[in-house]
């Protein structure tokens, strides 16, 4: 062996024994015993390490979205032709394939020919390539509409008798609640979880599979795996097989370390160290060398429900069960496009409030347009384009006003307004269908139509023409028993207003209307002010004090708890904007907090 200058690292193939025994170390630099040290020699660990490859699908963010499909479709395409090119080789080695999400497998039934089709139906079939069904990786931003209309191409994989029975989020360390009910009734068993600690903490101090519990009790088993890409940190896709064998059994040991309870473990890979990248078979030509060389630890190559069947069949008193929602944290992307998140939000809203609106006029006897579910599912499909997690391109931090970090920004935001526009026309649709339904009245008036399945009172927001309500005229605005109903002027233009009434105990499911009453007396000026008299305001349930300096909110006291909801003298006050800094973002991926500098923004100079 030759020695280098520094620390040297030397491998010892040594037969696997039975049970424990001792042997002599001896290091001779000729006939020169230099040192020699009894060893300790184990029964090997018969771990089997399943690396599943998969292409992490991050729209926009190494590609332009108008490029990222085309890309995804041709991997399968790949994936097909590397399925044939390694059916000769040992059944661990051959290649496998999972498809992380279920947007691009659905694209691909639609616009490959029917011979492509029949290949990756076999495929599938033999086990060689997974469908997931997760429609992309999502942030938080989407609400339980939107995400269960996200799990239409299940439907389409079973018309084509193609099996899918896994979710897998990836980049993202956490998953709405809602899924867990969704999944147990759509047949879909397993999730798995590539978390990513670079801005956000990761439960559990190591992969760990337990039973994710719904609300109403249904489970599916889930897996917290390692980064998405943790075969690619081992070096997978390249030709060094020697730092590849180096890295694989350093984790192996960690893994023992940490009481790593399984004897099987699964590393999710990329067939090249990037987001949306091509499958590759580097992974088994490794896995073939691996497995020549070494007894144990075996590798294989393999999809990402073989780990975790393997764990539920062979591992079962292990499994914990776990009940509880499964935050993500992984939201810095809302606050760099903050009005797009905040207009994602309203049309969630209203897409719920218009589709309701749709079941009313459906039951009062209208015929509903025949491609309204067309309309629908294309609101939805922009909103989930928006909600997808990839907040800016590779280079938009070291390149902010690049071509590609304004081209990804723009294309991202335009699916918020598409999404937005279209629920618009949809709610002139409903309006349309109501109106015919609603009588008229003598006196102007505003129907308002609850969508929620409990009573409401609140706020109801209502454009009024100065023709109807005219600016100079005193009024007042009536419900059908003659109850005075509060009403605030918004904004106002040169042809109407938007008032802001409030409406009281209008029925679940159901509709008031409230008159306008138009007097023939000038209408009282109303005393504005641009600052508060008094820093100090409560009502029956809170006190509330304002510090007018920072434009916080000082000190919130709950009246029903007797108790205060803010921490006295605390640095940072409620409402308070804060500018974060911290030195790196890589202690998160030790569970660790970084060092962080806090302070209050700055005013723009320019």
């Amino acid at each position: 062996m030759k020695l280098h200058s520094g620390e040297n690292n030397f491998y010892i193939e040594i037969p696997e024994v039975s049970q424990a025994q001792e042997d002599v170390l001896t290091v001779k630099q000729g006939r020169e015993i230099l040192y020699t040290e009894p060893i300790k020699i184990n029964p090997v660990r018969h771990w089997q390490m399943n690396l599943v490859q998969h292409t992490h699908t991050d729209i926009g963010y190494t590609r332009s979205q108008m490029e990222i499909l085309t890309e995804h479709l041709r991997y399968i395409d790949y994936a097909l032709d590397y399925c044939d090119a390694t059916d000769n080789y040992p059944e661990p080695a051959k290649f496998r394939w999972t498809c992380e999400i279920s947007w691009a497998v659905s694209e691909y039934l639609k616009c490959r020919p029917a011979e492509q089709i029949a290949r990756l139906k076999q495929r599938v079939k033999e086990g060689r390539i997974e469908f997931a069904t997760m429609y992309l990786n999502f942030d938080e931003l989407p609400d339980e509409q939107t995400l269960a209309a996200s799990l239409a191409p299940l439907k389409q994989f079973r018309q084509y008798g193609m099996c899918a029975e896994l979710a897998m989020q990836d980049d993202v360390n956490g998953i709405g609640w809602c899924f867990s009910e969704y999944f147990a009734d759509a047949g879909v068993k397993y999730l798995n979880m590539g978390t990513h600690g670079h801005r956000a903490l990761i439960c559990f101090d190591k992969p760990t599979v337990f039973w994710w519990e719904s609300p109403s009790g249904k489970k599916m088993l889930a897996y917290r795996a390692e980064h998405y890409n943790q075969g690619n940190f081992f070096g997978i896709h390249n030709d060094d097989f020697e730092s590849f064998e180096t890295k694989v059994l350093e984790y192996l040991k960690q893994l023992e370390d940490k009481h790593y309870p399984y004897d099987i473990c699964a590393a999710q890979h990329s067939g090249y160290f990037t987001d949306n990248a091509p499958p590759s078979t580097k992974s088994c030509e490794m896995v073939k060398r691996w497995n020549e060389k070494y007894e144990w630890s075996k590798l294989r190559t393999a999809v990402a429900t073989e780990f975790i069947k393997t764990v539920e069949t062979q591992y079962a008193d292990k499994i914990q069960t776990i009940r509880g929602a499964w935050p993500d944290w992984w939201t810095d992307g809302f606050a760099s496009g903050a009005r797009e998140a905040a207009v994602s939000r309203i049309t969630h809203s209203n897409v719920i409030a218009n589709q309701v609106g749709l079941s009313f006029a459906k039951m009062l006897g209208a015929e509903l347009p025949t491609d309204i579910n067309k309309q629908i599912a294309g609101i939805n499909n922009a909103l989930l384009f928006y909600d997808e997690h990839t907040f800016g391109h590779s280079e938009s931090v070291r390149n902010p006003y690049g071509l590609e970090t304004w081209e990804q920004r723009s294309l991202k935001q335009s699916y918020a307004w598409e999404a937005y526009r279209y629920t618009g026309l949809l709610g002139e649709t409903v309006m349309g269908l109501l109106q015919s339904f609603t009588p008229k009245a003598k006196l102007p008036s505003v129907a308002v139509f609850n969508t929620l399945n409990w009573d409401y009172s609140g706020v109801a927001k209502v454009y009024i023409d100065h023709q109807i309500l005219p600016k100079e005229k005193d009024f007042e605005i009536v419900d059908a028993a003659g109850n005075k109903v509060p009403a605030q002027a918004g904004e106002v233009r040169s042809d109407g207003t938007y008032w802001y009434l409030y409406v009281r105990n209008v029925p679940a499911l159901g509709c008031e209307r409230y008159f306008i009453k138009v007097k023939d007396a000038p209408r009282p000026v109303i005393e504005r002010t641009i600052q508060l008299a008094d820093t100090h305001i409560e009502n029956d349930w809170y006190a509330v004090d304002f510090n007018l300096q920072r434009g916080t909110i000082k000190h919130l006291f709950d009246k029903e708890l007797n108790c205060s909801l803010l921490t006295d003298d605390a640095k940072w006050e409620l409402g308070e904007f804060v500018y974060e800094i911290i030195d790196s973002r890589h202690p998160m991926e030790k569970y660790q907090a970084p060092q962080f500098l806090r302070r209050s923004p700055e005013k723009n100079p320019f």
